[in-house]
């Protein structure tokens, strides 16, 4: 996680420069399919627990949290921090005991923001359409108790155990903004599609098993709230290209795949990606720190990025293949080929998490043989075109 914070510190810094900063604090309400843990909880009630009784199944619950935004002319960039939480309950009684089993769900998301503004009202009022590619982390803790009598002796049994996932989400967003002097009000609407369906594990990577496979993860469903926040610095004319757009292989591409940068000053920009890592979809979103203006051909900079940095790929056993996330820093080179058109090179170290490591042992111990080990560096090539000036 300290790895985290110095990347979003750097994002942080650029708030004193170009661009407009602007941090909000958000509540939204959001519905969840959680479609297989729903048929979980019928099935349990259907063929284990005839006469059971689903208390509560997922139903729609607040979450909270933060946004970090910057204004261009036209647009609007930064990233976004969410938690909420969900369950249900599943209850069986009779004459011999209770049953009672607990799917308690808690989550963590990270957005990428890049959104096309509108502006009117002379300004002060905005409407912003966002795509919004992000990550879902979402722990899954089952607490389940028995409580039976043979009419002599009690007997009392209690089980916890918790899984995880992760998941890619595209999240198509409208908002509605207004500024009142340096605070700003917006209200949204937006739908979370999961773009994986990852299947929740535990620490040792065994997964949650239900009807001979793994249960996946899925929190698709419809976004809405509000929020409110500050604005900081003034608006300021920019000489510099704002957007660009690339296509290449690499971590900072998610694989083989498109990025996307907006750069917040000459020497700043905030960047997404999406692509395919040859097992998953891959997302990564973080910043680029130049050393050279953009006049320059040879443009030499660091880079600091989380999301997929390690994957399985298991030939001919695919619900095995499992994608891992953590934070990636690299040193790199833009190459200008044409007045605003560059190739560009970098080498990246990821910090790789140790799930990601210890997943090869569960995989060693499931008599799946590994032929390699991870190299302590990648390497990413692509060529990126202005879209936007």
């Amino acid at each position: 996680m300290t790895k985290v914070k110095y990347i979003v510190i750097l994002c942080l810094c650029a708030f004193q420069t170009s661009a407009q900063f602007n941090l909000e604090f958000h509540v939204g309400r959001g519905s969840y399919s959680n479609s297989e843990l729903k048929k979980y909880q019928a099935s349990l009630v259907g063929r284990f627990l005839v006469g059971g009784k689903v208390l509560e199944s997922f139903p729609a619950f607040w979450y909270y949290g933060v946004d970090a935004k910057w204004n261009l002319p036209n647009s609007q960039v930064g990233f976004s921090v969410s938690q909420g939480s969900t369950g249900g309950q599943v209850y069986y009684a009779d004459y011999s005991g209770t049953f009672r089993e607990q799917q308690l769900l808690k989550y963590k998301t990270f957005r990428m923001l890049t959104a096309a503004r509108f502006a009117f009202n002379e300004g002060s009022t905005s409407i912003q359409i966002d795509p919004r590619f992000g990550l879902a982390f979402a722990t899954l803790q089952i607490n389940r108790s028995i409580s039976a009598t043979d009419g002599t002796q009690p007997f009392e049994f209690k089980e916890n155990s918790s899984f995880k996932a992760v998941n890619p989400f595209f999240e198509p967003t409208f908002s509605l903004s207004h500024r009142l002097g340096p605070i700003g009000i917006n209200i949204f609407v937006g739908y979370q599609l999961d773009l994986a369906s990852n299947i929740y594990r535990e620490s040792t990577g065994r997964p949650f098993i239900f009807n001979g496979t793994g249960l996946p993860m899925n929190l698709s469903g419809l976004r809405t709230g509000g929020s409110i926040g500050f604005y900081l610095g003034r608006a300021k004319e920019i000489d510099f290209t704002p957007v660009y757009i690339g296509i290449g292989t690499g971590l900072d591409f998610g694989g083989i795949g498109l990025n996307v940068m907006s750069m917040v000053t000459e020497h700043l920009g905030l960047f997404g990606a999406v692509g395919y890592n040859l097992a998953n979809i891959g997302l990564n979103g973080g910043v680029r720190l130049y050393a050279s203006d953009q006049s320059a051909k040879w443009r030499p900079y660091f880079s600091a990025m989380y999301g997929y940095n390690a994957v399985y790929i298991i030939r001919d056993a695919s619900t095995f293949n499992r994608t891992f996330y953590g934070a990636t820093i690299g040193i790199g080179v833009d190459l200008k080929n044409s007045r605003s058109n560059f190739w560009t090179f970098a080498l990246q170290v990821p910090f790789r998490s140790e799930d990601a490591l210890e997943y090869k042992n569960y995989l060693e111990d499931s008599n799946i043989e590994i032929n390699r080990d991870f190299l302590p560096f990648t390497i990413s090539l692509g060529y990126r075109i202005v879209i936007a000036n």
